[in-house]
């Protein structure tokens, strides 16, 4: 066998090599993201918003402890970012879902 068939040969082995690291890294992201229960606290958000804005806002997404949410309107957006009342969002948030580890909301127009 000549020195190139072998090289080729070797390369496999260091490709399996890297992919298995990779697979590694990937499914322990994916194992946390599983655990902050992103579509727990998806679901949640139109429990703790509550009627009359409930219809006007979306949970979009839910990424390393901050929950975005779309809002229809800047008015609805300018009293849901209100200091107290976010905190009290947050608060709701969290009793409902206490192993998402929440950490904020960001309101967006959309």
């Amino acid at each position: 066998m000549n020195e190139g068939a072998r090289r080729s040969s070797d390369k496999p082995t260091q490709t399996a090599c890297h992919l298995k690291h990779l697979a590694r890294h990937y499914l322990a992201a994916l194992e946390v993201r599983i655990q902050q229960k992103p579509r727990e606290v998806l679901e949640c958000w139109a429990k703790v918003v509550q009627p009359p804005h409930a219809p006007y806002t979306r949970a979009v997404k839910f990424e390393e402890g901050v929950l975005h949410v779309a809002v229809r309107n800047s008015v609805l957006l300018s009293l849901l970012h209100e200091p107290q009342e976010k905190r009290r969002l947050l608060s709701l948030l969290r009793k409902e879902v206490p192993e998402a580890h929440i950490r904020d909301i960001l309101f967006r127009i959309g």
